[in-house]
């Protein structure tokens, strides 16, 4: 099967589909090397964000995962999101490379990219718990969090974790009557 496509590639060599098929084989013959090279002539023969967005994000996890260059996995998945910014693999393996890097602000950046991805209400809830705790215990940034909380809270008026983050936050403030407020609340919630 490569052979046929490799002939169709030779009669019109900016026959997308073709590499896309070479691609697939590729894929399933677990051959990465000829894989990335494939996937590098999508990214040069396409114009369409539909296709590049998924390709940028495929060699991100190769280079991340498979071909040892891990430092270039990186660029793979910002070009990804330049033609898709809610494209899902790509947010969560930058999500992952920054928390591993401590690379706080940036991981602050992407769980925001995430939450605006995300259509599953209680999956945005809990990315925005991540935001909110990145401010808290990374960024030192107690407003924000705290906004983030009360935002999780608004549509979740029974979460925990929202209200032990509150919790601590007031704690720490001195903000004694809105830490009465919580902690009653937190009663009602597990009563």
């Amino acid at each position: 099967a490569v052979q046929c496509y490799e002939a169709v590639k030779r009669y019109d060599p900016h026959n997308v589909d073709a590499v896309r098929h070479m691609a697939q084989l590729y894929r399933k013959l677990e051959d990465h090397g000829s894989l990335a090279r494939m996937l590098s002539e999508i990214i040069n023969l396409s114009k369409d964000p539909a296709v590049l967005a998924p390709t940028y994000a495929e060699m991100g996890d190769l280079a991340r995962t498979v071909l040892g260059i891990p430092e270039d996995a990186h660029v793979y998945y910002r070009n990804a999101l330049d033609y898709d910014p809610k494209n899902l693999r790509a947010i969560l393996a930058l999500e992952e490379i920054h928390r591993e890097n401590a690379s706080w602000g940036e991981y602050l950046e992407i769980l925001q990219m995430k939450a605006a991805a995300i259509e599953d209400e209680a999956q945005l809830r809990k990315t925005k718990l991540q935001i909110a705790e990145t401010y808290e215990d990374r960024l030192d940034d107690a407003a924000a969090a705290i906004a983030l909380y009360k935002e999780v809270l608004e549509s979740d008026p029974a979460n925990l974790a929202a209200m032990k983050g509150l919790e601590r936050l007031y704690a720490a403030s001195e903000r004694y009557v809105e830490l009465r407020e919580v902690l009653e609340r937190q009663l009602d919630v597990v009563e």
